[in-house]
This record gives structure tokens, sequence and C-alpha cells, in this order.
């Protein structure tokens, strides 16, 4: 350590939860309706669509604008995880235009 450097410690790299941090950012930024911040962090972070939260939270938040978005962005109606599924749960609080929005994707099946 020539340079003055501390010793990197092999538990350093666990020390702060990167993911976790933006999903807790994203899961807010759909409650409180900020469009663009969802945008944002979906566009840098496209692997937080992959945790079954988010497309749920903003459903059952009745975000039509933030549902297509997550869709868009590749968010999984069908993920196993769902329970309720994102429509049930929107249509269960009166959500009506996240139900349209995540129909025009899925439609249901008679």
């Amino acid at each position: 350590m020539l340079d003055g450097a501390l010793p990197r410690s092999p538990f350093s790299t666990i020390s702060r939860d990167d993911s976790f941090v933006n999903l807790v950012g994203l899961r807010a930024a759909i409650e409180a309706g900020d469009v663009a911040r969802v945008r944002a962090l979906v566009g840098e972070r496209p692997e937080l669509l992959r945790h079954h939260g988010p497309l749920g939270d903003a459903a059952r938040a009745g975000q039509p604008a933030i549902v297509q978005i997550l869709l868009d962005a590749g968010a999984d109606l069908t993920f196993a995880h769902y329970a309720p599924r994102p429509e049930e749960r929107a249509r269960g609080l009166g959500h009506d235009p996240v139900v349209r929005v995540v129909s025009r994707l899925h439609p249901p099946t008679l």
C-alpha cells in the first residue's frame, strides 16, 4: 500500500445494497405519482422490474401512467408471485383507468 489507501475489506462490497435503495426509491416515486422519477429510475436500472412490487404498487396506487411506463419497460403482468394480480388489485380498489391499461395488453379470457 504505497499510495496510502486503506486495504479493502472483503466485506466492503456488502456495506450498501444499491439495488434495495433504488427499489425503495422506485416504490416511493410510484406512491407519489412521480412519473418523471419512475421513468428515470426504470431507464437507469431496468433490473428493478424483476421485483414483483413496483407493478403491484402502481396498480394499488391507481397510477395508470406509471403502470404503462412499467409495462413498456418490460414489467411482467404474469409474474407468478402477484397475488392478487395487478389488474385484480386495481379493479378491487376501483382504479378503472389502471384496469383499462392492463386490459389492453392482457385481455381477460372468458
